[in-house]
């Protein structure tokens, strides 16, 4: 992340750190401006609210100064143990009066791993920051976007995140407020989902992505996309891709597409030759209504007829083109309570198409689909 930045031969350098952690962000670009560029004067912002994490981060800031000063440049360091969301939303706003001065004197460099985990709609958070707030947000979003405000024109921001951004109507307005204001420089992926983050048991797809604010011309080779198999950034190789292949409008709505070969790209290109949408074909798409662990207490590991329940079905039910359920020796309940508090849970059986919607990104068949006919499951109602 350090590495795909631009630096500037001399100078002063605005640094800016949200979330930091211990600081290993800041170090990484410290040490790189240490290895190669001397006479730059530095400032880093620093934003940590773990308190027990906050003191190591400023012994490494002040390591950092000390390593800068070796290489015949200076560094200026702040920790700011305040919320970050709080103390800066205010600039989210489409006429902030702030706008005008961040154009020149905001940061030149935001560079941060942001927290992630989901906030509810009505937190101090995500109330402050409304404007780039859809359904539940996850934080992550909400640093991004506040980063973004907070560059000077011409700044640069590196971040990593979950690639889950790049679409879904959770983040439409995170793409907008970012591709309005930004141009995308560099993108870089995980071959592998199980091994970037895998000390923390996470498995999530995650991706880089080096971002400027608007107002430089674009690179004339595109948008540079590469990838590397796991954490320790061997570089599989790397392409550059038009603008336009990469950002992707439909009406009022924009995502983000990453294609890596030329396979990728003529997949893209054959979806498009689709003449209809779906609501064309008067067909509807839906996620199952039920989510494990909040409608646990209606759950039953056996289906026993007349007990008020009904099938539930999950991924490994669905098997070859067709279900299987019950599955013999299942971990996983096999039934839902039908009742007044459970019935918005519920889907009245009709003829559909289930289709695994996450599946691992190691399996080299992404996508599994199974008819559910109503002929040959006699049931009402059931669970997904």
């Amino acid at each position: 992340m350090a590495g795909v930045i631009d630096l500037p031969i001399s100078g002063s350098l605005k640094i800016l750190d949200p979330g930091a952690g211990t600081g290993l962000l800041s170090a990484a670009l410290c040490e790189r401006i240490a290895g190669k560029t001397g006479g730059l004067n530095l400032e880093i912002h620093a934003f940590e609210t773990d308190k027990s994490v906050a003191p190591i981060l400023a012994r490494v800031l002040s390591s950092c100064k000390y390593a800068i000063a070796k290489a015949g440049s200076s560094l200026k360091s702040t920790v700011l143990q305040t919320d970050f969301i709080l103390r800066h939303a205010e600039y989210l706003e489409e006429l902030s009066l702030f706008a005008p001065n961040l154009a020149k004197s905001g940061f030149d460099i935001v560079v941060m791993n942001p927290p992630y985990f989901k906030l509810s709609r009505t937190s101090r958070q995500a109330l402050a920051a409304k404007a780039v707030v859809y359904g539940q947000p996850n934080i992550y979003a909400l640093f991004i976007a506040i980063g973004i405000a907070l560059l000077r024109d011409g700044g640069q921001m590196v971040f990593i995140s979950p690639r889950s951004f790049c679409s879904g109507l959770y983040f439409s307005r995170l793409r907008e407020w970012m591709l309005e204001r930004t141009e995308l420089k560099n993108i870089h992926l995980f071959d592998s989902r199980r091994r970037v983050f895998d000390q923390d048991g996470i498995l999530q797809e995650s991706v880089i992505f080096r971002i400027q604010k608007s107002g430089i011309r674009t690179d004339p080779r595109g948008i540079r996309i590469s990838s590397s198999p796991d954490r320790r950034l061997r570089l599989n190789g790397q392409t550059y891709e038009k603008p336009g292949n990469v950002v992707h409008r439909v009406k009022s709505r924009v995502f983000i597409r990453i294609p890596t070969n030329g396979k990728e790209r003529s997949a893209i290109k054959e979806i498009e030759s689709w003449p209809n949408t779906l609501d064309d074909l008067r067909l509807r798409v839906s996620t199952g209504p039920v989510v494990a662990f909040r409608a646990w207490r209606h759950l039953a590991h056996e289906f026993r007829e007349g007990d008020k329940h009904v099938p539930l079905l999950w991924m490994h039910n669905l098997r070859r083109s067709g279900i299987e359920w019950p599955v013999d020796g299942g971990r996983k309940p096999a039934a839902i309570a039908h009742t007044r508090e459970s019935e918005p849970l519920l889907v009245p059986l009709e003829n559909c198409v289930l289709v695994k919607r996450f599946t691992s990104k190691e399996q080299s068949r992404r996508v599994h689909a199974s008819a559910l006919l109503r002929k040959d499951f006699p049931f009402r109602w059931i669970g997904i």
